[in-house]
């Protein structure tokens, strides 16, 4: 299965991006994520918050526990080994991270406070590493402590 956005809208391929059709209307997001240790799940972020679909996009539920109300976000990440980690990160709140697979969520207080985190990585080599690319600062390497 491929998923794209496409203005407001999600559409899905089942053919290699043959043939699209809408899975998603009207929802606006930014980034798209399926997960890929949970069939059927994917995570979006988009300007009204995080969102979870458990059935492949059809329906979506707010899965922002602990990123303040209102806050945009903009990038979503997946740990590739542990499927209860997870990092979102927001127009202009900084990043958070989720120990529970995306049941709650605490800020990672990396300083990010301010800037518009356009895209989140973990580094494959070590995952205590994270990158976070911002609007104005570029792209910052955030160490973990305690990971």
């Amino acid at each position: 299965r491929v998923y794209a956005l496409t203005g407001e809208d999600v559409e899905v391929s089942d053919d290699s991006g043959g043939s699209w059709s809408l899975l998603a209307a009207g929802y606006g997001f930014e980034a798209l994520v399926p997960d890929p240790q949970r069939p059927g799940t994917l995570w979006a972020a988009g300007p009204d918050g995080l969102f979870r679909s458990d059935d492949g996009g059809r329906t979506w539920i707010p899965a922002g526990d602990g990123i303040p109300q209102a806050t945009p976000v903009t990038a979503i990440a997946l740990d590739p080994v542990d499927r209860d980690v997870l990092y979102t990160g927001t127009l202009r709140n900084g990043v958070f991270k989720s120990v529970d697979g995306g049941l709650t969520w605490e800020p990672l207080g990396t300083g990010l406070e301010g800037f518009g985190v356009r895209f989140l990585v973990i580094d494959p080599r070590d995952r205590s590493h994270l990158y976070a690319g911002t609007d104005v600062a570029g792209v910052m390497k955030i160490r973990q402590s305690g990971d």
